[in-house]
């Protein structure tokens, strides 16, 4: 069951990633539906409690939603969207407290190189220019799925 529940898992956040290019737009139904398939499959499974979901979903709203919010009152723009605080809330929740911790400061490093690559490719490089975070997200968090347990090694 745990196969299917991160199959189930990758399947949302990359839908979503997708979703955020195309439309620069996270669509709380998407996120509502991926919680409603992969998180009783995770708890059924016997690899994640209740808490172990809710610790990473209150780490993953409070942290991306105290950035949403300063940055908001710094700059008077939305820095990310509302749609970023909720998907990072639904990754987090799926891969529990610590995963969701180095899953949301991954995704910086993530964006960045993916803001290199396509500045590169596009020949040019405007600060100014919107990028969708999702995407960055959903590759943070799978590979934070798949490799926590190295990355941890590696930083420690």
């Amino acid at each position: 069951m745990i196969i299917a529940a991160k199959a189930a898992f990758i399947i949302v956040v990359l839908g979503v990633a997708i979703e955020d290019v195309r439309s620069k737009s996270i669509y709380d139904l998407s996120l509502i539906v991926g919680a409603l398939v992969s998180y009783p499959l995770l708890f059924f499974s016997g690899e994640a409690s209740l808490l172990d979901i809710l610790y990473g979903m209150i780490w993953g709203f409070a942290s991306y939603g105290l950035i949403y919010f300063v940055s908001k009152m710094i700059y008077k723009e939305e820095v990310f969207g509302q749609g970023d605080v909720l998907f990072n809330t639904f990754i987090c929740g799926f891969l529990g407290l610590w995963q969701g911790v180095i899953t949301s400061f991954l995704t910086f490093f993530v964006a960045l190189f993916l803001v290199i690559v396509v500045s590169i490719y596009k020949r040019s490089f405007d600060r100014r220019t919107e990028i969708p975070l999702a995407p960055s997200m959903a590759i943070s968090g799978v590979i934070t799925l798949f490799y926590y347990h190295e990355i941890i090694a590696y930083l420690f």
